[in-house]
């Protein structure tokens, strides 16, 4: 199992076959076995469940691959639409601004105005997840405190939900220093729909988002646990979605050509 981790979905793709697995039995036409073949008729009755079971499979390890809907849900970290948010963006960004613009605002203004400090030092806690709003008006939290506070300001800002993302996952700390977790944020920006970091703490710099690096060659991003957006988090066991973030997979066509062999992947 742990080898599929290796694979893309678009490789998987490429090995589902084009024409049908099994050929439909008809006995007029001399597929199905002869009298005196010594095939009996049951063999050929279980080749639809074989292939059922096969192309189950391969469904499923596309369903891997692309990642599973969370039943933790921390989109509920993010405050949209919220009217302070909304009133605070304002007063970063322009109406004219494109996306890309609105983007390098925020993301500017998160590093000039929030200081990092851990969750000890602010709620005398280990780990606390604070909401945007509450990370603005204390003006310091840690990683994910910044992060949601970014992708809460882009999405009030007008910037579409499907192209922002926050991500908890696994960085490398520094030049000969451990691997640790972090949260950080992701924006597909428009000059060429590559996904770039926008970190605010742990790896900030101050990069034009035309500019920036695209993430899937930052490596100092080792790998996500799961993603988030405005609508639902995604755990990722099974795919880096740090290394291929800008795939976004669609299941209906193979789901489509499952259904096209005669076989009812519902049941």
């Amino acid at each position: 199992m742990d080898n599929i981790k290796s694979f893309s979905p678009d490789v998987v793709r490429g090995l589902i076959p084009k024409t049908s697995l099994i050929p439909k039995i008809d006995p007029w036409k001399g597929i199905a076995p002869q009298k005196g073949s010594g095939i009996h008729w049951s063999v050929y009755d279980l080749l639809g469940n074989i292939n059922k079971i096969k192309m189950s499979w391969m469904n499923l390890k596309i369903s891997m691959l692309e990642g599973q809907e969370s039943e933790e849900d921390y989109s509920m970290y993010l405050q949209f639409p919220n009217a302070d948010i909304k009133a605070l963006v304002n007063t970063i960004v322009s109406p004219g601004d494109t996306n890309d613009e609105k983007a390098y605002k925020i993301l500017m203004w998160v590093q000039e105005n929030i200081e990092y400090k851990s969750d000890i030092e602010n709620y005398k806690t280990s780990e606390y997840w604070a909401l945007p709003i509450l990370t603005a008006r204390m003006g310091s939290g840690d990683c994910e405190d910044g992060a949601f506070l970014i992708h809460s300001l882009m999405l009030n800002a007008g910037i579409q939900y499907e192209k922002v993302r926050t991500y908890g996952g696994l960085v490398f700390a520094g030049v000969g220093a451990t691997t640790g977790g972090h949260g950080w944020t992701a924006y597909q920006r428009e000059v060429d729909d590559k996904w770039v970091s926008l970190d605010w703490c742990y790896y900030a710099n101050k990069d034009p988002i035309a500019e920036r690096t695209p993430m899937k060659y930052e490596l100092q991003y080792i790998l996500d646990w799961f993603y988030v957006n405005a609508k639902k988090t995604i755990e990722t066991p099974f795919v880096n979605k740090v290394r291929n973030p800008a795939m976004a997979y669609d299941l209906q066509p193979v789901k489509n050509f499952i259904k096209g062999q005669m076989i009812n992947i519902e049941a």
